[in-house]
């Protein structure tokens, strides 16, 4: 038995997301999927290094750390932007230039969690339809 195995509700979904690296680097990139506990994303190789070097993610015993921007869509036309400091949970190779990255949310504050548990579940209610 896995003791790894998700738990909670993720959704595939195309978010725009920022992250900053711990040298202040803005790499663009977008989401392949969320949940409540973090995001995976695809990059290139060359994003990849700037985020973990080497796709090297733990640095002195600890997980790489990085600040992630969320874009989410409205309903209305605006977007809504949630920053979040996250941990790498893992880094893989899955071609020549192609990467994906998981990341874990490490806290954020009370309303984020909530706007964020909102927009998992309509779009969940949304891919059963």
């Amino acid at each position: 038995m896995n003791s790894n195995k998700r738990t909670c509700i993720r959704v595939a979904e195309c978010l725009l997301v920022e992250i900053e690296n711990d040298l202040g680097e803005q790499i663009h990139g977008v989401t392949l999927d969320i949940s409540n506990q973090g995001i995976g994303l695809r990059c290139s190789t060359g994003d990849r290094n700037r985020i973990t070097p080497q796709g090297d993610f733990v640095k002195q015993g600890r997980p790489v750390e990085v600040q992630v921007h969320l874009k989410f869509p409205d309903t209305q036309g605006r977007s809504e932007l949630i920053s979040v400091r996250c941990g790498i949970v893992y880094s893989r190779k899955l071609a020549q230039d192609q990467c994906q990255i998981g990341l874990g949310f490490l806290g954020m504050d009370a309303d984020a969690e909530v706007y964020l548990t909102q927009f998992i579940q309509n779009r969940k209610l949304a891919q059963k339809s």
